[in-house]
Parts: C-alpha cells; structure tokens; sequence
C-alpha cells in the first residue's frame, strides 16, 4: 500500500513554537498530527505535541520521527519517540514527547518535518511524512506551557 504524503515544516527560534493542525488538512490518513509545539528550554528542548487515530481500526506502534535541517535544507539529525501510550484505538488521541539531545540539531537546525510510523491491525506497517506548509503562532518567555491547545475533549 502506498503512504500518503504530508509535510510540517517548521523554523527553530528563540521561543516556543506552536502549530494548531486541523484533521482536514490530513483527512486520508489514518494518524494525523493534530498539534506539536517546539519548546526550547534552559537545559533541554523538546518538542510536544498530539496525534490522533483518524482511521477505523486500532493503531499499535505510534511513532514520531522529526528530521531536522539546516538554513541549506541540509540534514541536520534526527530525533523520535512512541506516542505515549503508542497503541491508540479509533478517534482517540495521544500525546508525544520528543526531547532535542543533540547540540548540532540545536545550534544549526532551521526547520524540520514530521513522519508518522505505525503499525495497523494486520500487521502491515505504514508511514506519513508531513509535507504541508503550516502557519505558525509563537509565545514568548512566561506564557503558559501548559496551555491546551484542544477545543474539544474527543476521549
């Protein structure tokens, strides 16, 4: 089966970066990346954000890769982690947690993108690399991190 293609991508700053994703702008896949949020802290960046199961069967093995790339386009590095918890049944949603380790990836990294990995429920594996442009909101130095980016409660 082929994997549809999608693509976010986003400049690193000073600041917190955070991009709100509509489930229309991925409607034929079965996880989509509803927000993710870029958050460069005093001693560790991460990058959190939620998925959701758009399809109609479980998705076990939920995966979120982000590759970051330099003012050239040039790979950086890459970091991932498992949505948590990875296995997500129909309409539900998961969050995710990416922790930035690498010094290149933070000092010359520009932009970067998001793929979707997962496994579905006949054991075929299946991808979605988010190609789409997204506009961007930022906040700055003591806005709220924990700000709830949902407008509804689908859980």
């Amino acid at each position: 089966m082929l994997s549809t293609s999608l693509m976010v991508s986003t400049f690193l700053e000073d600041f917190s970066v955070r991009a709100q994703i509509t489930p229309n702008d991925q409607t034929n896949d079965d996880i989509i990346l509803l927000s993710q949020r870029y958050n460069d802290e005093e001693f560790s960046d991460k990058i959190v954000g939620e998925v959701l199961n758009n399809g109609t069967s479980l998705a076990e093995f939920v995966e979120i890769t982000v590759s970051f790339y330099d003012s050239n386009g040039l790979l950086v590095g890459t970091e991932s982690s498992y949505a948590d918890p990875s296995t997500i049944e129909p309409n539900n949603k998961s969050p995710f947690e990416i922790f930035i380790s690498s010094d290149a990836i933070k000092e010359d990294g520009e932009k970067y993108e998001f793929t979707l990995q997962w496994r579905d429920i006949d054991g075929n594996d299946k991808s979605v690399r988010i190609l789409q442009d997204i506009s961007q909101a930022t906040t700055g130095a003591g806005d709220d991190e924990n700000e709830d980016d949902n407008q509804g409660d689908d859980n």
